[in-house]
């Protein structure tokens, strides 16, 4: 029983290994960026940017780690956006 304990540990977040997401809390680095969901450890997520035109390595350079309760799923707004919506911006593509 432990081992399955442990296992349900690792798969308990909602993500998956290239969700793209976006962080809530007032402290994220950059207001409008996107990024890729990497890997969970625990509480602790790690992302990478979500940027086209720049590599892998230097995407994962200037990502970081973050508490899975401060990231969510990009809408599709936001995709299409390319990057993170305000609340006016959401409200205003729910409309559309």
């Amino acid at each position: 029983m432990p081992s399955n304990s442990l296992e349900l540990e690792s798969t308990e977040s909602d993500f998956l290994v290239g969700d793209v997401v976006c962080i809530t809390e007032a402290w994220r680095p950059n207001t409008n960026n996107l990024y890729v969901f990497e890997n969970a450890v625990g509480d602790t997520a790690q992302v990478s940017l979500f940027k086209s035109g720049i590599s892998k390595t230097m995407a994962i350079a200037a990502g970081f780690c973050v508490s899975v309760r401060n990231i969510r799923q990009a809408t599709v707004a936001e995709l299409h956006a390319n990057r993170r919506l305000t609340e006016a911006e959401h409200a205003l593509a729910e409309v559309s």
